[in-house]
């Protein structure tokens, strides 16, 4: 995010007093702001994908096949019969 540093470098130009206190919470307002951009894109982006998984035909959540117990094998040894 380009924004990220924004908070830091405005602390550290008040910590010297080059600026007043307000830019460093502007500074923080902008980074606040463009997390929660971020934050309703990639929910549209996860909607999306939704979406297009339903208009493929699915519904729900998609079937995980069973794995009969009797097919479980480790190092060629049988676990379960």
């Amino acid at each position: 995010m380009a924004n990220s540093g924004r908070p830091l470098a405005a602390n550290a130009r008040y910590l010297i007093g080059v600026t007043i206190y307000f830019d460093v919470l502007d500074a923080k307002r902008q980074l606040l702001d463009s997390e929660i951009t971020l934050s309703r894109t990639t929910r549209f982006v996860h909607q999306s994908v939704v979406q297009r998984y339903r208009a493929l035909g699915a519904v729900g959540t998609p079937a995980r096949p069973e794995e009969p117990s009797c097919q479980r094998r480790l190092f060629g040894l049988r676990l379960f019969s």
